[in-house]
């Protein structure tokens, strides 16, 4: 088996080479609407069953309920490593300017999750405007959750 090696990967080696802030990666035509691109044609609601990210581990488990599946551990991957991130993140999310220009650049995109958390609503009959709140405090949780591990990997 060949390791994977990140040099192979034209947008690592963009990213990295020129040292891309995340507005000069976010511009990047590749970056753009990412996910709108991955559906191309289909429409969101052509889709059996629909997730969200920040719904994550409740919307597994709704799908499991919907596909019959026995039970299952619901596995937490993929935390960033970088001490530094979640500072990072935090400058990143309350910069306006920047998510705007973020935001912008991925309408397509916004339009998708509008309509994603929509549909999550109505499987779930709960009010639309409860998705968005509800997010909101699973991404303050998540980032409330790691910054602490953050401050106790520190006072070790």
């Amino acid at each position: 088996s060949k390791k994977y090696n990140v040099r192979n990967n034209p947008i690592h080696v963009d990213l990295v080479d020129n040292n891309l802030n995340i507005l000069e990666y976010a511009q990047r035509n590749w970056t753009r609407n990412v996910m709108n691109k991955f559906i191309h044609a289909m429409k969101i609601e052509d889709f059996y069953f629909v997730g969200i990210q920040e719904f994550y581990a409740e919307d597994l488990r709704d799908l499991q309920q919907v596909m019959g599946w026995s039970d299952f551990e619901i596995p937490v991957s993929n935390k960033n490593p970088d001490s530094n991130y979640y500072r990072q993140l935090s400058e990143i999310l309350t910069n306006r300017q920047l998510i705007n220009q973020l935001a912008s650049l991925n309408q397509q995109d916004i339009q998708l999750y509008e309509t994603a958390m929509k549909i999550r609503a109505e499987r779930r009959k709960e009010v639309n405007l409860m998705q968005y709140t509800l997010a909101e405090w699973s991404r303050l949780q998540f980032m409330l959750e790691h910054m602490q591990t953050q401050k106790e990997l520190q006072a070790l």
